[in-house]
């Protein structure tokens, strides 16, 4: 993996079959030979099981790439990794490659490659220009010790969203779960005279928001989630990938009260909107997590308004459909940006933190955007 420093475009090139597209010698055929009740067989190509066919299958993918060997890519039985400094070099490279192995007669399986990305899962670490990590995905089977949670799932809260409950705050999230109250705990209150200018925080690019499509809403327990599709992508706003979105929830004070989670120089807002995105690389959030920037979550604002907001009315209709834990509904054509302003309008804060309701997490990008969107107090209530 030495080779690979310096480098910040990558594809991962998997084969189909692996040992099956290598042929057995002539005089070696016989060594693979097994007895049915029709007869006697012989391996023609290169059996799985054998002693010696990792190395002589290796040693195949040597002679095959040659001179482009630790140059343009790696090797490793059937998976090979081609690598570049830019991406006008890597699309030559990968062209290069792919000659190579057309030549030899390898076929590759399309499913199991990734093309053109600065970043890429190979042989169990997560490579990228940055270096390479253990990929998530590989540790997500240990598990973190055992937590003492509450007897009612009811008894953790936001307690300015339920006031009269005898519910356990944020402050007290950690007697039950172990990770919460970490350094990187969110939400968090933004000292706006402490924020400091990062020049790298371009932008967003929004994909899908402008898309027409159905919409699921079901509700539990804490939250109604809102599905979206994985169409619906993120990148740029220097973000190091690009993610997907999974579902959006709000989070909403009793009465048109303080609701928000985050908190604006000590301000609190009615209501607050998250989007959360996970990993493109990601099949759901659970994975994701175990990544430290493995989920990206947006953050809006409501900000109490003379003036009712008209594209809100099919959320909140369809939030009083689902009251009770379990309850489901639908939205039908809906867009993401009836709600959503354009991507290259908004100004935003950065930090590095963690799910604001336990297990807390701590692998979450949050985007709190500085523009509020308008509710009326009539739809605050």
């Amino acid at each position: 993996m030495d080779c690979l420093g310096g480098n910040s475009w990558f594809s991962s090139l998997d084969q189909g079959k692996a040992y099956h597209q290598e042929f057995m010698s002539k005089g070696s055929k016989h060594l693979t030979a097994f007895v049915t009740p029709w007869g006697l067989y012989e391996w023609v190509r290169i059996p799985f099981g054998l002693m010696n066919a990792p190395a002589a299958f290796q040693r195949c993918m040597e002679e095959c790439f040659e001179d482009l060997r630790d140059e343009t890519c790696i090797s490793y039985l059937d998976e090979a990794l081609v690598f570049s400094k830019n991406f006008e070099n890597h699309v030559q490279d990968v062209r290069k490659v792919l000659q190579r192995l057309k030549e030899h007669g390898i076929k590759l399986k399309p499913s199991k490659c990734e093309l053109l990305k600065p970043e890429v899962c190979y042989l169990g670490r997560i490579v990228s220009a940055e270096g390479s990590k253990v990929d998530p995905a590989d540790t997500d089977a240990l598990k973190s010790p055992k937590e003492k949670q509450p007897k009612n799932i009811g008894e953790w809260c936001y307690e300015s969203q339920l006031p009269d409950s005898k519910c356990s705050g944020p402050s007290e999230w950690k007697k039950y779960f172990l990770r919460c109250g970490g350094l990187n705990q969110s939400p968090i209150n933004i000292i706006t005279r402490k924020v400091m200018h990062d020049p790298n925080l371009t932008s967003f690019i929004f994909d899908g928001h402008e898309d027409i499509f159905n919409m699921s809403v079901e509700n539990h327990g804490q939250s109604a989630h809102f599905t979206l599709p994985q169409s619906v992508r993120l990148r740029g706003g220097g973000l190091s990938a690009t993610y997907k979105a999974v579902q959006f929830h709000l989070h909403w004070g009793e009465d048109g009260g303080q609701g928000s989670e985050h908190s604006v120089d000590g301000k609190r807002y009615p209501m607050e909107l998250h989007i959360v995105h996970i990993k493109e690389r990601y099949n759901n959030l659970s994975v994701a997590l175990n990544d430290s920037t493995g989920v990206a979550a947006l953050g809006f604002f409501f900000e109490v308004s003379s003036e009712k907001n008209k594209k809100l009315d099919r959320i909140l209709e369809a939030l009083g459909k689902v009251r009770h834990e379990g309850n489901s509904s639908e939205i039908e054509d809906f867009r993401l940006a009836d709600i959503v302003p354009q991507a290259n309008t908004l100004s935003y804060y950065r930090y590095s933190g963690s799910l604001t309701t336990p297990g807390c997490d701590q692998s979450v990008v949050w985007t709190v955007f500085q523009q509020t969107l308008p509710i009326s107090k009539y739809q605050a209530v």
